[in-house]
């Protein structure tokens, strides 16, 4: 009995210690995800917006999600910005600065926009995570013919709109719709736009519940 009881707990550990790991496809979303699950799957604050922004970049996929917190986002960033002035007077770090944070290690993050533990501690804190954004760069030549690649066995494209696929300026949008996850019922906004000289897939969805 007592060994049973010593591998009921074993497991309950174990279990309990295991990250929850999060999906990182453009249709399927973990609702129940919380900031500290976040930073636990290796996203990282993201500066430079007006909300509090978690991301991770992989290759061509980036993937934000938005952290709503009820303290007060102006002295925190003020913070921030306090901690980077100080990192500029350093020369063996400002290279960093202008990089996309997103890629740089841990270690140099850390340097550079301070320590990933404490951002944590202080973000997470009476957080909810309100929103996902999935954006994919793609090749011009796929902008057409993109959304026909996906599987329509699992989810349903609804409300297209197209736009003007010669565009011109830094940033416009190509294509607008939704596609809906015929098994999750959840439907994702989706665009193809163009910003600068690169061409993306954006999958939004709102976590509010």
């Amino acid at each position: 009995m007592k060994n049973i009881l010593k591998t009921l707990i074993l497991l309950l550990v174990f279990y309990s210690c295991k990250k929850k790991k999060l999906s990182n496809l453009p249709f399927v979303i973990d609702k129940n995800i919380t900031c500290d699950v976040l930073y636990d799957n290796g996203y990282k604050w993201s500066p430079g917006e007006d909300v509090i922004l978690l991301g991770k970049k992989n290759q061509d996929t980036v993937i934000y999600y938005e952290v709503h917190q009820e303290f007060n986002e102006e002295e925190y960033f003020k913070e921030e910005e306090v901690e980077i002035d100080t990192v500029k007077r350093n020369e063996k770090h400002e290279q960093y600065l202008s990089q996309d944070p997103l890629v740089l290690s841990d270690s140099i993050y850390n340097l550079v926009w301070g320590s990933i533990k404490e951002q944590q501690s202080t973000i997470c804190k009476n957080s909810k995570v309100t929103w996902r954004n999935y954006i994919l760069k793609i090749n011009k030549d796929l902008v057409k013919s993109f959304k026909n690649k996906i599987d329509t066995s699992n989810f349903r494209i609804l409300y297209l709109k197209e736009f003007n696929y010669n565009v011109e300026n830094s940033y416009d949008v190509i294509e607008e719709f939704k596609v809906l996850n015929k098994v999750k019922k959840d439907t994702f906004d989706c665009s193809i736009y163009k910003l600068d000289n690169g061409y993306y897939f954006s999958s939004k969805i709102s976590l509010n519940r």
